[in-house]
């Protein structure tokens, strides 16, 4: 049975250098005695969570007599220390929210309506359709609460009534796509490239699909990001580099289209750069290769995890390229930098 002691020690040890600092520094802004800090430093120097060796360390302080209080208050501190870290507009949406139903319990119904339009608009431009639903909902209340203060017209509640139907639609549709997306993923992890014409046929019955059949089918930016990705890994599965290739480009340029969404889902941008490099030096269009390695290196991010997954995939992309064009001597003179940077 698992030891629920160690999840403070677990993630303590997840936890990156920069995440670490800023929560050491976040604290150290903090008045008053820092027990936890001690708490912190002592749990992170431990290889294997010990509790009777952090006893016996601080044998002669007070907050040692209620340690699993302390371990629980510092696992509450480091988890919120993280959110304000791996901030993103799905935490902002919630925090606008939240404040949005604080308004309303307070009957403060203009600055209810004013939070609510500030976060609908972030959610319409980012395509978060989940949380306008939510906001949405919470707009209906405020309506219902204070027709009389905001001065709604019965055309502003049919309105309302039909802008969350699209919203719904929309969120129905990405939530089809991501379902044959998981469904694909599964199914080639499982089964990796089709061999034969019964295993290509297992991957057609998938993709067997209305929404499969036309891109514009697909009615957000998450939606076409599925389809565009379904048919590249079907392509792919099947044989089909040329279909790949197109697929891959077509997701490039979706990104290229929606800048925002770069910013926004970085991880999911990075990948489909690799991939599309991929495919580019298995095709033999090395040119096209080397730009999209360029351009992976140059994306911006403070993500530590972003960082690792660009230094990882362009990487691995320049060896591969070197690999197959027979230039051994520049994938050995890489060796350097990539130490310097695994450090």
């Amino acid at each position: 049975m698992k030891n629920p002691l160690d999840d403070l020690h677990q993630l303590i040890h997840s936890m990156t250098k920069s995440e670490k600092r800023l929560f050491k520094l976040s604290s150290s802004l903090q008045k008053g005695e820092k027990n936890y800090l001690k708490l912190f430093n002592a749990i992170a120097q431990q290889e294997k969570y010990d509790e009777q060796a952090i006893c016996t360390t601080f044998k002669n302080e007070n907050f040692i007599k209620h340690l699993a209080e302390g371990k629980k208050r510092l696992y509450q501190l480091i988890a919120k220390n993280l959110e304000s870290f791996h901030y993103s507009t799905d935490t902002e949406l919630k925090r606008f929210i939240h404040q949005a139903e604080i308004f309303y319990h307070k009957r403060l119904y203009k600055p209810c309506a004013n939070i609510l339009a500030k976060a609908k608009h972030i959610a319409y431009q980012q395509e978060k359709y989940l949380q306008l639903i939510e906001i949405i909902e919470w707009e209906q209340e405020l309506e219902a609460a204070a027709h009389a203060d905001l001065q709604k017209s019965k055309n502003d509640k049919k309105d309302i009534m039909k802008e969350k139907e699209v919203v719904l639609e929309k969120f129905v549709n990405e939530q089809k796509y991501k379902g044959i997306r998981y469904t694909l993923l599964k199914h080639h992890r499982l089964n990796d490239i089709a061999r034969s014409e019964q295993e290509v046929k297992a991957y057609q019955k998938i993709i067997n699909n209305d929404l499969c059949s036309r891109e514009d089918k697909a009615l957000s930016f998450n939606a076409k990001y599925d389809f565009y990705y379904i048919h590249s890994v079907f392509s792919y599965a099947t044989g089909d580099l040329t279909g790949n290739y197109r697929y891959q480009k077509k997701l490039t340029d979706l990104f290229n289209k929606h800048p925002e969404q770069c910013l926004e889902q970085p991880k999911k941008y990075i990948s489909s750069l690799a991939n599309y490099s991929y495919i580019c030096y298995l095709v033999k269009k090395h040119g096209e290769c080397w730009t999209l390695i360029k351009k992976i290196r140059e994306f911006p991010t403070r993500s530590i995890q972003i960082q690792i997954l660009i230094f990882r995939t362009s990487y691995e992309r320049e060896l591969g390229l070197y690999l197959r064009t027979g230039e051994y001597h520049k994938g050995i003179q890489l060796i350097e930098a990539i130490e310097k940077g695994m450090q």
